[in-house]
């Protein structure tokens, strides 16, 4: 909207307050040519501030877009962190499970294991026990061959 400026009645105005008439119409128009095309009337105003108001409206409705996404994404974070919390249990009972099953393997290890040394205990305290009684019939042997000798060397006498 433009405003109408009376350069005439400008000019007059200050002629009547003592200008020059030249200086008086320069000055009327350099008023209407630079200033008057920038002065904002008030139907400017209203104009500018409906079409401002539009736009406060349309970034409000994005704010609560933008709020809206905001409190999906928070729900959606609140649904990850109960799968995770779920998931992290889950482990832990697997871990427990797998744990349980290294410690009856350990302690069937360890029984196995244990059983055989105790065979290799029990082997060797035979084969001591073997040893001795290999010794004893050696010396049984002995004994009945010098008894058999003596008894050959007395019939040979004999006889």
């Amino acid at each position: 909207m433009t405003v109408s400026f009376d350069t005439l009645s400008f000019a007059k105005r200050l002629t009547e307050a003592g200008e020059k008439p030249a200086v008086a119409e320069a000055h009327a128009m350099a008023l209407k040519e630079f200033v008057m095309d920038t002065i904002a009337t008030k139907g400017d105003i209203r104009d500018l501030s409906r079409s401002v108001g539009g736009e406060i409206e349309d970034v409000r409705d994005e704010i609560q877009d933008v709020r809206e996404e905001i409190q999906d994404l928070r729900n959606e974070i609140g649904d990850v962190r109960g799968e995770a919390k779920e998931f992290r249990e889950e482990v832990r009972q697997e871990f427990g499970v797998v744990r349980g099953e290294i410690a009856s393997l350990r302690k069937e290890f360890a029984e196995r294991f244990a059983t055989k040394d105790e065979l290799h205990t029990e082997i060797g305290l035979l084969r001591k026990d073997i040893d001795a009684m290999g010794l004893k019939l050696t010396v049984r042997m002995g004994g009945m061959l010098v008894v058999a000798v003596g008894a050959v060397a007395t019939l040979g006498k004999v006889l």
